[in-house]
C-alpha cells in the first residue's frame, strides 16, 4: 500500500529573535522557490517539483505546558522539522516541545539542523544529540546510557546576516537532498563501482588480445565521443530553456548571459551552437525589436534581501531601496551601479517613512541610533541629526527646501545649512498619525491627530497646517476618518484620501476637500464598505480636473469639485501605482496590467492592459515608479529590481517601403487539402499555406503548434511546437537556404532542418539579406545577423555590464 502523503515537506522551528527569524524566513523562500536541475528531475521521476510546501510559525507563541492544536497537527502531517538552531534555542520550552513531538511522531532521523550561531553542542537541541538506551553492565543491572547521534546538519554561521544569506543560498541542496530521498553518497559510489567494473573489464580484453582491444578502443572511443557530443548538445539546449525562464521572468541579463554560454563556453567547456540557444540568445538581445515605445524589460538591479521599498528623486535618475537584509542602498539608474550601501536604518517596520530623497541634491534616512543622516548623491555624508524625541518618519518637500523630522513632536530644518527653522510640540493628549504633507509652495506643513487613547473604533481626525514662517497652527479641520493614506494639493485645496472605521473587520473610504489655509471644508465624499490605497489627480487642457481613487474593489474616476463619482473600473483593483498623464492615469496593477483611463466620464476610454505597450511579466509585483530610465518595478517575493524601457538596436532604422501581396490560401483550396491530407487533428487547424515553389505545406494549429509536409510525399518534416496560431504567410526562402514565415504581426526564421532560430516582431518582409519590419504605420529595415553576428552582439552586451565569462 502506497504511503500517504503528507500536508507539509517540512516543519520549520525556530525562536523568533532577529537572526534566528532571517534565517527561518529565508530558508523557508528558498526551499519552496528551489528550483530541481532538470536532469535530476528527469532521473529521479520528480513530480512535486514546484508544489512543495513548508509549515513556518509568524508569530512567537505564548509559555504554556502543551503545543496548540495547529502546531502538533502541522508537526504530525510534516515529513521532516527544519531546527534553527542557536544558543538562543535551547531557552524555547516551545522548541523543546515540537522536537519532542516531531520525535515522537516521525522518529529523530528527519530532523535536520541548520546551525546559524554558537557551537552545535551549545546550539542543537538535546534530543537530537543524543538519545537513551536501556543496557545491562557486568552485574547483570539495568542501566542507561546515552547514545550520541549525528543529526544531519547545515552550517551557515557567518560574521553578518549578508554571510549567512550567502552561506544559506549556497548550502540550500543539503536540505533539498533529504527532502526529495536523494542520497548523492551512495550515488557517487555507485558510480565509483561501474566506473571500476569498466576499468577491470578493459584490462581483461588487453589480457586476451590486444588487437582485439585495438579495435575495441576505436569503437569505444567512437561511442564516448558521440556521447559526449550529445550530452553537450543536451547542455545547451537546458541551458538556453534556462535561460528563456530568466527571459520570461523578465531577468533579461541573466537570460543573455546564460544563452551566450549555451553557444560559446559554460564552465570552460565548449558549447555547441544549438538552434535552440540561437533562438533564445537573439530573443534576450532583442535584436529585432523596432525602436518604438514598448516597455520591455531591459535590464535589473540585485539588492541582497527581498525588496521592501523603492523611492525615486524628482528627476527619476537615482533610486533608493529597502530591503529586508536592512540595506537602504543608493543606485545611479543611468550606469546601474552601487554608489552608497548603508546598513543601519531604523528598521523594515518603518520602510517608507524612514528615509527620503531631498531636492536634486542629497537623500536622508533615520538610523538605529535615532539620528537622521544626510548623504549626498555621491554617496558623502553631510552632516548628522540628533532628533529631541525617538523620530519614526521623514520627509522632504517639493523642492528639497525644507526637511521634516516627525516622533512625539514635529521638526523641520531648512536644508542650506540643517538648521532647526520650525519646531512644533504635539499635544500631550494626541499623537501623530501616519505621513506629514508639505504643500507645493513649500510654505505648510499638514498633518492628521488622532486622541492617544482612542478606542479601536474612533473616527475622530484633527487635520492641522502648521505654517513655517510663523512656525504655528494657522488652522484645523476635523474628518471622520481614523487615518490619512494621502494629501493631494491644488491652490489652496487639499484633497485628502482617508479611511475611517465602520465595525470590527470592515471600513469606508473617505473624501475630503477643504481649503487648508482656512479650514473651509467643500465635501466629504463616503464610500462605503471601501478601502482606500491611492488617490491621483490630472486636468485636461479645457481645465477640467479630475481624480482617480483605487481602493481593494476598483479604480474610481471623481469629479475634483464635488467629489462625486464619474466612473469606475473594477480592472483598477490590486492597483500599486496611479501615473497622472495629460488627460488621462495610467493605473498599474499587482498582476502586471496597465490600465488607461481617460480624464472624462465615457467608460468605452478605458483600455485594460495596454497589450504590446508595457510587457509585464510578473504576477506578484509590489510597486511602480517611473523614472529616467523608464518604469521601475519589483516582485513581493524576489531580490531584484526590475527596469522597463525600451529595446534599442541601432541598426534597425526607418526606411521607405512599397508593399506587395503575399500568396495565400483561399477557404475552398484549404478545404480541398485538408480532405486530401486527412490531417489526425483537422478541427484544430488554424491555417495552411505553401511555401514559394508549393513544395512543402505549412499548418498552424489553434493549440500553438507548426507542422512542416512535404507536398509531393505528403510526409511529415518537422513539427514545432509554441507557436503563433496565426502564422499564415511563406515570405521566402533565403540565400542560405534559411525559411522566413509569419503572420499579420509577427514572424519566424527556419534553418535548413526546420528548427526554429529566430522570432521577428513586426516582420513584414525580407530581401536581399535584409529584414522589413512594420511598426504602425512605419517601416524600418535591419540587416538578418548571421550566426557569428548574433554570439558577436551577446558578448557586446555582456561586456558592457561586466558579465562576461572568462
Amino acid at each position: 500500500m502506497e504511503k500517504e502523503k503528507k500536508k507539509y515537506n517540512a516543519f520549520i522551528s525556530y525562536r523568533h529573535t532577529d537572526l534566528d527569524k532571517f534565517v527561518a524566513e529565508n530558508l523557508h523562500r528558498l526551499i519552496e522557490t528551489y528550483k530541481m536541475p532538470k536532469p535530476v528531475v528527469e532521473k529521479y521521476n520528480i513530480t512535486d517539483n514546484d508544489n512543495r510546501r513548508i509549515f513556518r510559525d509568524q508569530d512567537e507563541l505564548p509559555l504554556s505546558p502543551s503545543l496548540e492544536d495547529p502546531i502538533i497537527e502541522a508537526l504530525k502531517n510534516s515529513e521532516f522539522l527544519i531546527v534553527i538552531c542557536s544558543p538562543r534555542l535551547k531557552e524555547s520550552l516551545w522548541c523543546k516541545k515540537e522536537v519532542e513531538n516531531f520525535i515522537k511522531f516521525h522518529g529523530r532521523n528527519k530532523i535536520l539542523c541548520v546551525l546559524v550561531e554558537g557551537e552545535p553542542k551549545d546550539s542543537f537541541p538535546e534530543e537530537v544529540l543524543y538519545y537513551e538506551e536501556e543496557t545491562k553492565n557486568e552485574l547483570g543491572e539495568t542501566v542507561t546510557k546515552k547514545v550520541d547521534c549525528e543529526p544531519l546538519a547545515m552550517d551557515v554561521r557567518g560574521a553578518n546576516k549578508k554571510e549567512v544569506l550567502k552561506k544559506l543560498k549556497s548550502e540550500i541542496v543539503r536540505i533539498m537532498a533529504p527532502l526529495y530521498k536523494l542520497d548523492y553518497d551512495d550515488i557517487k559510489r555507485r558510480h565509483e563501482e561501474r566506473e571500476l567494473k569498466r576499468k577491470a573489464k578493459i584490462f581483461k580484453i588487453i589480457a586476451i588480445a590486444s588487437l582485439i582491444f585495438a579495435i575495441y578502443s576505436l569503437v569505444l572511443f567512437s561511442r564516448i565521443y558521440i556521447s559526449s557530443k550529445q550530452l553537450k548538445y543536451d547542455q545547451s539546449v537546458t541551458l538556453a530553456d534556462s535561460a528563456m525562464d530568466l527571459l520570461l521572468k523578465d531577468d533579461r541579463t541573466g537570460a543573455v548571459e546564460t544563452s551566450y554560454q549555451s553557444v560559446t563556453k559554460y564552465n570552460n567547456i565548449k558549447m555547441p551552437v544549438t538552434a535552440r540557444g540561437r533562438y533564445v540568445l537573439t530573443q534576450s538581445l532583442g535584436l529585432y525589436y523596432p525602436n518604438n515605445n514598448n516597455y520591455n524589460a531591459v535590464s535589473g538591479l540585485n539588492t541582497l534581501g527581498l525588496v521592501r521599498h523603492i523611492k525615486t528623486d524628482a528627476d527619476g535618475e537615482y533610486l533608493l531601496s529597502y530591503d529586508d537584509s536592512d540595506q537602504i542602498v543608493l543606485w545611479d539608474l543611468k550606469n546601474e551601479t552601487k554608489i552608497k550601501t548603508v546598513s543601519d536604518p531604523l528598521g523594515w517596520y518603518a520602510a517608507e517613512k524612514m528615509f527620503t530623497f531631498i531636492g536634486k541634491t542629497s537623500y536622508a534616512y533615520i538610523n538605529n541610533n535615532s539620528e537622521i543622516v544626510i548623504i549626498d548623491l555621491k554617496g558623502n555624508e553631510i552632516t548628522r541629526i540628533k532628533s529631541k524625541s525617538y523620530p519614526n518618519s521623514i520627509n522632504a518637500s517639493k523642492n528639497g527646501k525644507y526637511l521634516e523630522v516627525a516622533g512625539d513632536d514635529i521638526s523641520v530644518y531648512e536644508t542650506d545649512t540643517y538648521t532647526l527653522v520650525a519646531d512644533y510640540k504635539i499635544p500631550s493628549d494626541m499623537k501623530i498619525i501616519d505621513k506629514q504633507y508639505f504643500d507645493d509652495k513649500e510654505e505648510n506643513l499638514v498633518f492628521g491627530t488622532i486622541e492617544k487613547d482612542a478606542a479601536d473604533d474612533f473616527n475622530e481626525l484633527i487635520l492641522s497646517t502648521y505654517n513655517i514662517k510663523q512656525k504655528n497652527i494657522i488652522n484645523t479641520t476635523t474628518i471622520d476618518s481614523h487615518s490619512v493614506e494621502k494629501i493631494l494639493f491644488k491652490d489652496e485645496n487639499a484633497i485628502v484620501l482617508s479611511n475611517r472605521k465602520s465595525g470590527t473587520l470592515s471600513g469606508d473610504m473617505v473624501i475630503t476637500s477643504y481649503n487648508y489655509k482656512t479650514g473651509k471644508q467643500y465635501y466629504q465624499k463616503f464610500y462605503y464598505g471601501s478601502i482606500g490605497k491611492d488617490i491621483e489627480m490630472s486636468s485636461s487642457d479645457k481645465g477640467e480636473t479630475t481624480l482617480l481613487v483605487v481602493d481593494y474593489i476598483s479604480a474610481k474616476l471623481l469629479d475634483f469639485k464635488t467629489g462625486d463619482k464619474k466612473s469606475e473600473n473594477a480592472r483598477g483593483a490590486g492597483a500599486v501605482y496611479i501615473q497622472d498623464t495629460i488627460e488621462s492615469y495610467r493605473v498599474f496593477t499587482q498582476d502586471g496590467n496597465v490600465i488607461w483611463i481617460k480624464n472624462s466620464d465615457d467608460m468605452h476610454s478605458i483600455q485594460p492592459n495596454l497589450a504590446g505597450y508595457f510587457n509585464f511579466s510578473l504576477s506578484n509585483y509590489n510597486q511602480f515608479l517611473y523614472t529616467s530610465r523608464g518604469y521601475i518595478g519589483y516582485s513581493t517575493s524576489d531580490n531584484r529590481i526590475i527596469i522597463y524601457g525600451h529595446l534599442k538596436n541601432d541598426d534597425i532604422q526607418e526606411t521607405e517601403y512599397e508593399e506587395k501581396e503575399f500568396n495565400k490560401i483561399d477557404n475552398d483550396e484549404k478545404d480541398s487539402i485538408i480532405e486530401e491530407y486527412n490531417f489526425e487533428n483537422k478541427d484544430l487547424i488554424s491555417k495552411l499555406f505553401y511555401s514559394e515553389d508549393k513544395q512543402l505545406l505549412f499548418v498552424t494549429y489553434k493549440y500553438g503548434a507548426l507542422e512542416i509536409y512535404n507536398n509531393k510525399t505528403k510526409k511529415l518534416l518537422k513539427t514545432i511546437e509554441n507557436i503563433s496560431k496565426e502564422v499564415d504567410t511563406y515570405v521566402c526562402k533565403t540565400e542560405d537556404g534559411e525559411h522566413i514565415i509569419k503572420s499579420s504581426s509577427a514572424g519566424y526564421i527556419l534553418n535548413k532542418d526546420f528548427e526554429l532560430i529566430t522570432y521577428v516582431p513586426a516582420l513584414y518582409d525580407y530581401y536581399n539579406g535584409i529584414i522589413i519590419l512594420k511598426d504602425g504605420k512605419k517601416y524600418y529595415e535591419v540587416k538578418k545577423y548571421s550566426e557569428k553576428e548574433i554570439i558577436n552582439k551577446g558578448n557586446e552586451y555582456l561586456k558592457s555590464r561586466g558579465r562576461l565569462q572568462n
